[in-house]
């Protein structure tokens, strides 16, 4: 790039004023330019986070104007991702109480030959559909390997922006309000409308009761003990219902088999622990929950709420608990690493911040080294170019290509009598 392009460059983007004949940079007459220091050490650090701090000033981070609140998402099932991390039907926070609980928390979105590692699966499932049986077969399996296993199925039908914008339209006032009521409204409607799509969830393992999605006033089971039913905050509408054989007490291995209401809401079961000694898929344990109401992230600011997920995750504490975040699409069963793990590298500390500036300083590098025209060139040449015959055979071999001789004569006449 050439010292008149790259001071046009400057021009156009606002570093040079005119004033009359003279350019000069915005800095004030008679004030001596700052020294350069070396972008070294703690000196290209703060470079860095110069940048990053330009950027979030132009784009808006998000696009959100300074001062504004942030939007409440509904993203459901999931930890990660802008829809995901403070969303309200997030997994944040019960994964965060896993964590606490001494538990060694991990996340997937398919089912890979992976799973053998963990001894605890949560699938919290964004479809009202049954499972997929191919995905039903593979956790089978799974259970068969060992008898501590187990497998909590979280249920679809509920959402905690119902909830969220409940409260907050019993809370607000004036056009506040006005705004709460649409939301409401917004949430509702995809709620339901996805809800009364869905024909029949039955599978293998349960069958799926559409039943009106109603606030729970009665709280039964070993898990409602010191629970304070008015107090919590639990939704109960299609109810799973265990296919697992009832429930019979094992004197041999001291453990229930069969189906386990530990939970019901309104006389419907919530959770149900199955355990399996007496079933050809094994003595795992599969933990059917029938809606997420007291597990997500907005569920879990209730303290009642808590006490039931503190009560599901002493099942299997510590352990190595995998969340399976199919998110909306059928979960994917995979039986082979490589494709599904070949970028994961990218995604994990502290790679994933030093990649996105890696990538970020090789797009200023490419401008840099390639600019639209090209770079600058020297063309060496033998010939000199202040001697006037060069020029003189130049036009002849030029005039000749024309093919007409006296259009040539034509030109050396004019050339010979101009004045």
């Amino acid at each position: 790039m050439t010292r008149a392009t790259f001071n046009t460059a400057l021009r156009r983007f606002g570093f040079y004023k005119r004033q009359g004949a003279r350019r000069q940079f915005t800095r004030r007459n008679n004030e001596p330019a700052a020294r350069a220091l070396p972008l070294t050490g703690l000196g290209s650090l703060c470079a860095s986070l110069m940048i990053a701090l330009l950027v979030v000033a132009v784009t808006g981070c998000g696009g959100k104007k300074i001062g504004e609140k942030p939007e409440v998402t509904t993203g459901y099932g999931k930890s990660s991702g802008k829809e995901y991390s403070a969303s309200v039907n997030g997994t944040a926070v019960l994964k965060d109480l896993f964590r606490r609980a001494g538990a060694k928390v991990s996340t997937g979105h398919s089912i890979t030959p992976k799973i053998d590692e963990f001894d605890t699966v949560v699938w919290f499932r964004d479809r009202f559909e049954a499972p997929p049986q191919d995905a039903i077969l593979r956790l089978e399996d799974w259970l068969r390997q060992d008898n501590s296993r187990q497998l909590i199925v979280v249920g679809r039908d509920h959402d905690s922006g119902i909830s969220y914008w409940e409260n907050v339209v019993s809370r607000a006032q004036g056009e506040e309000l006005i705004k709460a009521k649409r939301k409401l409204a917004h949430v509702k409607s995809e709620f339901y409308g996805r809800r009364m799509s869905t024909d029949t969830a039955d599978c293998k393992w349960y069958t799926a009761k559409l039943n009106d999605y109603e606030a729970a006033t009665r709280l039964r089971g070993s898990w409602a003990a010191s629970v304070n039913p008015t107090a919590a905050e639990i939704h109960i509408g299609t109810a799973l219902k265990s296919k697992l054989g009832q429930a019979s007490y094992n004197s041999r291995t001291r453990r229930w088999q069969g189906q386990v209401p530990v939970l019901t809401a309104n006389g419907q079961p919530l959770v149900t622990v199955s355990s399996l000694d007496s079933y050809s898929y094994g003595s795992g344990s599969i933990v059917l929950v029938s809606n997420a109401s007291f597990l997500t992230n907005y569920g879990l600011v209730n303290q009642e709420n808590r006490k039931l997920a503190k009560q599901l995750i002493e099942r299997q504490s510590p352990g190595k608990p995998l969340f399976i975040e199919s998110g909306t699409d059928p979960v994917s069963v995979l039986s082979s690493e490589q494709n599904h793990e070949t970028w994961a590298w990218i995604t994990k500390p502290p790679l994933k911040y030093i990649v996105p500036h890696f990538l970020l300083w090789g797009i200023f590098f490419c401008f840099v080294l390639y600019p639209i025209f090209g770079r600058p060139k020297k063309i060496e040449s033998d010939v000199e170019n202040t001697n006037f015959r060069t020029h003189v055979q130049a036009l002849a071999k030029l005039l000749s290509r024309s093919g007409r001789r006296d259009l040539a004569q034509q030109k050396i006449d004019r050339y010979i009598n101009r004045k």
